[in-house]
């Protein structure tokens, strides 16, 4: 299995509040991409506490994944660890970030997602691309109301407003999505600092031109486009 990813702090942020995890064992493999909050303090902080916390109990199993089960669970540690270092801190009171993760079953073939907040989940064939998750935003609760379209939603002056994250709430629940892995495709997760300036034409002919250096094709031309926001990328090939 190849994997390519990448993360880059952009043009306007001073810091890269972005963090990603890859990693695997006899059984699964697991990514996750956070992105930290920019409206709040120490961002970078929180997301690196939910991908921590996230790699510590992937790393604690010792018998098969209930991997449902096993997303709910980090998502819920991985938000506990976030308030009790806030607590702890003034100077991280108000931090959160999003967590999205992808686990893939390798002895059953089945790919599991899980995310809280905006970052984004894709399946990506040759002429094809298919985003998984929903966004946990004030727009895309727009576009379902049926208020706005999902090409306005596009450029809308409140596009980054998220509307469930780690480290906000004491409660949070993931939204988890279960697919078959019947042939062979590609696996993106990303940060909104990507989707914010590709849309889904541009990221499917850059993966599909650009196999080797598909992450950092896809990273220059969110720079080039604008670079508003942190960027980071994981693009695996997956399937039989």
């Amino acid at each position: 299995m190849k994997v390519y990813f990448g993360t880059n702090k952009g043009k306007v942020r001073d810091i890269n509040e972005d963090n990603y995890l890859l990693t695997e064992n006899d059984s699964y493999i697991l990514y996750a991409v956070a992105d930290g909050m920019g409206g709040h303090n120490a961002g970078e902080i929180a997301s690196e506490i939910a991908v921590n916390s996230l790699k510590e109990l992937f790393d604690d199993q010792h018998v098969k994944l209930q991997v449902p089960a096993f997303i709910n669970k980090s998502i819920i540690y991985a938000n506990e660890k976030i308030i009790e270092q806030a607590d702890k801190n003034d100077n991280y009171l108000g931090m959160g970030t999003t967590l999205t993760m992808a686990v893939i079953d390798k002895i059953e073939n089945i790919l599991y997602v899980g995310n809280v907040g905006d970052s984004r989940v894709y399946l990506i064939s040759e002429d094809k691309i298919r985003q998984i998750t929903s966004d946990h935003s004030l727009v895309a609760e727009f576009v379902k109301q049926g208020k706005i379209t999902q090409k306005e939603a596009e450029s809308h002056p409140k596009k980054n407003i998220i509307t469930r994250a780690l480290g906000t709430n004491y409660e949070v629940s993931a939204d988890i999505f279960e697919i078959d892995i019947e042939r062979n495709f590609k696996l993106m997760l990303c940060s909104d600092g990507l989707t914010n300036h590709l849309n889904n034409e541009e990221i499917l002919r850059i993966i599909n031109n650009n196999t080797e250096n598909c992450a950092e094709k896809l990273i220059d031309m969110a720079n080039k486009k604008g670079g508003t926001d942190n960027i980071t990328v994981i693009i695996a090939e997956i399937g039989e």
